[in-house]
């Protein structure tokens, strides 16, 4: 899509938009629209809205996926953007009702405001608040998070998932009824992007990582785990321990943070955004795929701190919403299925670290690539410009999860 065809599409949704709103004479600014590799599947534009009666602006983020019919082909790019409106059509006003009805001070505030979405094929399209023009930023991705920004990850995914096992607990039905299609959406994408052959060359790689730093044990050892990367990645979860709705892709690009002040090591608040992955299953595919993603050592030594507060967040929100049961996910519950379903964000966490510390010039062009004919499969089969940084961030977190378990 040409960007002034895009622009008379982003329009039309506007002007819907704002008929809604009860709004008839506005300015539209746009303010631009991120760096390559921020965006793999879509296209966002920043913008801001002026009434002319001199209203309140609305600060907007329109998030619209990629309409290359080449893309579509090598990706479940129409599947992701379905996923996501779904949680916003169906999945939030269910918790937001949910809550409304406890009156407990418990909010939905990590959550961005969406004011327009269409589902029509090829135009796929989210229009919600920008966050950033309410004080939130992103966390440098290319750094790896210090620990006050890891626990406060872990609190709010802690009430995040809280919300599902309150809902299941006291309303079984209205759970099992939005959850049903919230299948395990990286299925669809292994059918397009085979993990062995994507996958499989980025974790060679950390077997070489190992042995370039005389972990020939270590290496060895994580061979079967390799093997297994389809089952890891693209089995369905037993039906038992598929809890929570998890945000499925929880990495640095999809949290931004608020802070008091001009301090920004320790932040006050958080918002969680993109859910095109979310899925029905264990909160360890949550919590491996950011902790295995954005932690180093220096975090990663305190694994057990990190756990225990998600699990009191977890269960602080749960008497808040009312769910008083001690069973409904233990402490020993989470470190059994640590041990069984953290292998998710280990393979998971080459390709993620990866693109962390992908400069803009590096970033693949998905729509580039398929339009050409090219193999995806091995898109990120090359050398970072600061591959040693990569090559530290990988041998710290195997490490780690070989002293854990094998």
């Amino acid at each position: 899509m040409s960007s002034a065809t895009a622009s008379e599409e982003i329009q039309c949704y506007l002007q819907q938009l704002m008929k809604k709103e009860g709004i008839d004479a506005y300015e539209t600014q746009f303010e631009g629209q991120p760096g390559k590799g921020e965006n793999y599947l879509g296209n966002v534009t920043f913008l801001t809205v002026v009434p002319k009666n001199g209203g309140d602006a609305y600060n907007l983020v329109v998030k619209a996926a990629k309409e290359s019919k080449e893309l579509r082909s090598a990706m479940p790019v129409e599947i992701a953007y379905k996923r996501e409106s779904y949680m916003y059509r169906v999945v939030f006003p269910e918790f937001r009702k949910f809550v409304d009805l406890m009156e407990n001070g418990v909010t939905l505030n990590y959550i961005p405001k969406v004011f327009w979405i269409c589902d029509e094929d090829l135009h796929e399209t989210l229009i919600m608040d920008n966050l950033k023009h309410k004080g939130y930023q992103p966390w440098d991705r290319t750094k790896p998070m210090n620990l006050e920004h890891v626990l406060m990850v872990m609190k709010s995914l802690g009430r995040h998932h809280a919300l599902s096992l309150a809902l299941k607990d006291q309303k079984a039905d209205e759970f099992s009824e939005i959850t049903g299609v919230l299948t395990n959406i990286w299925i669809e994408f292994c059918k397009y992007l085979d993990p062995v052959v994507f996958h499989g060359a980025l974790l060679k790689d950390v077997l070489e990582f190992l042995r370039d730093a005389g972990r020939n044990d270590l290496a060895n050892k994580f061979q079967p785990i390799f093997d297994d990367v389809r089952i890891i990645l693209a089995n369905e979860t037993p039906e038992e321990d598929r809890l929570v709705i998890c945000h499925g892709d929880c990495w640095n690009n999809n949290l931004l943070f608020k802070y008091e002040g001009k301090d920004c090591s320790k932040p006050s608040d958080i918002c969680f955004v993109d859910f095109q992955m979310s899925m029905l299953d264990t909160p360890v595919k949550d919590l491996s795929y950011f902790i295995y993603t954005a932690c180093d050592k220096s975090t990663l030594d305190q694994i057990e701190l990190i756990l225990h507060t998600y699990h009191e967040s977890l269960k602080t929100c749960l008497k808040q919403l009312g769910s008083k049961r001690d069973d409904l996910f233990t402490y020993h519950q989470l470190k059994e299925h640590w041990k069984k379903y953290s292998s998710f964000g280990l393979v998971s966490s080459p390709f993620i670290v990866k693109a962390e510390l992908c400069k803009s010039d590096e970033a693949p062009d998905l729509v580039e690539i398929t339009e050409q004919r090219k193999d995806i499969s091995n898109i990120f089969d090359f050398k970072l410009k600061d591959e040693e940084e990569y090559k530290r961030r990988m041998i710290e977190v195997f490490t780690h999860y070989a002293e854990q378990f094998l």
